[in-house]
């Protein structure tokens, strides 16, 4: 899959379905879904409107703002068109009022919006938020928009849907201040869009709810999940028969009811919650079935029917104010081009190389580093302290606490309770010369700030930090004396050093490595440490595997990957261990990059060849799990910086590759 290349710019349904039980004839399978992403929003969002017609996907309004606290500020104006066949050609259509929780709907080549709420304080003011009314017609030919009759009440919070020229609105509520004054929406609206002159008409709905999905046929609608004015989260499937106006209870939503989207596909409602997976009721189904999962789980995004595909585009993976997603995903049931999604964004990153990260959630802090592009250049000002934290949802990026001192080649872990960071040693410049360090530096993420932690015992860069409850843990390393006459400078460490969480120092233990070993790819499962590849003393290469058991205390001799490697990471997905980046020699016996994936299984010891060849130089790229996949994040790249980003479904891949 082509790297899809994109500038951060500064703006911001249905087939036919029987209702009826199938026969054994037509009993269906619910599709199978992958994820690719085919582009990015200009901006993250929420509780937007959005339509597909002609080729294009059209997006009004939206909240790009800190969740629960509204205002102008917040409310996005922006009215967007988007090419399909070229995500990346994307047009400014004519701005609306900043509005949010609007509906946005096609019919024949036109689009209608429906109701939103605006905020009419600013930023810092008593919040106001007031539902609109509004209907109207919008001609993507002549770029105007044309009144239609008002909703009956204002509404915002709710959902629209066109079934042949009917539009139908269902949920929702009415604001004129806020929302402990909100009056909650019983009614079902219905206008006929083709009418000579179009009038409202209502009938009662048997719920309450707003922030629900919907998904309709030519003969019924679905309304899924929502809040209710009691605040619990309804799982209720509630289904309208068009012709004769009855509603009936269908199966219960299996996810997370609030925010969630809907749409129809194929005889098929699909819908999707927090947890990122597509939920599929077929025809006369008692339950709902999985059907894939989306690259990015969220709420108040929206899902929309493509063909034999459908597109999830926005929303938010919880209720902070980060998480907001910008990818737009292509969920089809033909195979995928790739197991690959591979996509690059500016960075205001000075690192290129060598930095440290922690990951909270779908985002990364990252921090530390080197500036140069050289595999060896140390010079004072090639060293960097800077921190940045950059969301992996909405590819943000936003400034964090400087390293206390710059550095390189470190480790890092984060708590047990998730409040603490630690960024342990590392290789830096004392003012004299490049060597290795012995410090470490706790950062505290609700206060962004860094302390000095507890010191080692002499000074380490290239080695590996274990993790277990809350000690920390050093095995194997490079050890520098810059002063040392030329042939003692470098020292190997086998000393297995140990952090219990609250002493002021790591100790050295009485446990020793079988090898001097650095520069190696090093994780853990369960209660083993895994260390493949690396360096030996005398620059020799490591072709075999170790292990050290934290219960037993013993360590293991284990068989190597493919090919040696120096330096990659080792991530834990599931019950795997997969080893990504790092150097091997080629045949030439010159060090080069190894591109291949390889998955390395603790219960067996054997290796298996997952991708042998991801199609991107990993030079200094550094992987992490995120949502079940292998995450990669590379700066190492010459111009103006940027970061490339690889999200790989190793399972599947793995999978994949043991059927071949």
């Amino acid at each position: 899959m082509l790297p899809l290349t994109i500038a951060l710019l500064a703006a911001q349904n249905a087939g036919p379905i029987d209702a009826a039980a199938p026969t054994a004839d037509t009993v269906q399978t619910a599709p199978t879904f992958a994820s690719e992403t085919i582009g990015f929003l200009p901006r993250g969002l929420t509780s937007f409107g959005t339509a597909k017609s002609g080729g294009w996907l059209y997006v009004i309004g939206g909240y790009h703002g800190r969740p629960h606290d509204y205002s102008i500020e917040g409310q996005s104006r922006a009215f967007l068109q988007i090419n399909l066949e070229d995500p990346r050609d994307m047009r400014m259509l004519p701005d609306v009022e900043p509005v949010q929780a609007i509906e946005l709907r096609p019919w024949r080549d036109k689009l209608v919006r429906v109701g939103g709420m605006h905020a009419r304080n600013v930023y810092g003011e008593p919040e106001f938020l007031e539902s609109s009314d509004e209907v109207a017609l919008f001609d993507p030919i002549l770029r105007e928009w044309t009144a239609l009759p008002p909703l009956p009440q204002p509404r915002s919070s709710h959902r629209a849907i066109v079934i042949g020229d009917r539009l139908h609105v269902v949920g929702g509520w009415t604001l004129k201040g806020g929302a402990k004054s909100a009056e909650w929406a019983s009614t079902l609206l219905t206008l006929d869009l083709a009418a000579e002159e179009p009038a409202w008409d209502e009938v009662e709905a048997p719920f309450e709810r707003r922030a629900l999905g919907v998904a309709a046929t030519e003969t019924t609608l679905f309304v899924v999940g929502g809040i209710q004015p009691d605040r619990s989260i309804s799982k209720s499937v509630s289904m309208l028969d068009l012709a004769s106006g009855n509603w009936t209870e269908g199966p219960e939503f299996p996810d997370f009811g609030f925010g969630v989207s809907a749409v129809t596909h194929g005889g098929t409602v699909l819908a999707s919650g927090m947890s990122g997976t597509v939920h599929a009721l077929r025809p006369g189904a008692k339950t709902w079935e999985p059907a894939g999962e989306m690259a990015h789980g969220r709420i108040f995004h929206e899902l929309l029917e493509d063909g034999d595909d459908v597109l999830a585009l926005g929303g938010i993976v919880g209720m902070g104010t980060r998480g907001r997603v910008r990818a737009i995903e292509r969920l089809t049931t033909s195979a995928p081009n790739s197991f690959i999604q591979h996509f690059r964004v500016p960075a205001p990153c000075a690192t290129k190389n060598r930095f440290g990260f922690f990951v909270e959630g779908r985002s990364v802090h990252i921090f530390g580093g080197n500036r140069s592009l050289g595999q060896h250049s140390f010079d004072e000002e090639d060293f960097v302290a800077e921190g940045w934290r950059f969301d992996l949802g909405s590819l943000d990026w936003d400034g964090a606490a400087p390293l206390p001192a710059a550095r390189q080649t470190f480790r890092t872990a984060i708590s047990a309770d998730g409040e603490m960071g630690y960024a342990v040693a590392g290789f830096g410049h004392d003012g004299d010369a490049a060597t290795t360090m012995g410090e470490t530096w706790v950062y505290d993420f609700e206060f962004d700030d860094w302390t000095t932690g507890p010191a080692l015992a002499g000074t380490r860069s290239q080695f590996m930090l274990a993790q277990r409850g809350q000690e920390l843990w050093v095995f194997g390393g490079l050890e520098m004396n810059p002063q040392a006459a030329r042939d003692a400078r470098m020292g190997h460490p086998t000393s297995v050093l140990r952090w219990d969480g609250k002493a002021d120092a790591f100790e050295v233990t009485e446990i020793e490595m079988p090898a001097a070993r650095r520069a190696f790819a090093g994780g853990q499962h369960g209660d083993r440490v895994y260390m493949f590849g690396g360096l030996g003393e005398g620059f020799s290469a490591m072709e075999d595997g170790v292990s050290y058991d934290f219960v037993t205390g013993e360590w293991a001799d284990l068989v190597g990957p493919s090919r040696p490697r120096i330096g990659g990471d080792l991530v834990t997905i599931g019950e795997q261990l997969y080893l990504f980046g790092g150097s091997s020699r080629g045949e030439d016996g010159k060090l080069a990059p190894n591109r291949a994936v390889e998955r390395f299984d603790p219960a067996t010891g054997v290796w298996s060849m997952v991708i042998d060849d991801i199609e991107l130089e990993p030079r200094h790229a550094r992987a992490f799990e995120v949502d079940g996949k292998l995450c990669v994040i590379s700066l190492h790249h010459e111009g103006e910086p940027s970061a490339e980003v690889l999200f790989i479904d190793v399972e599947a891949a793995a999978a994949a590759s043991r059927q071949m």
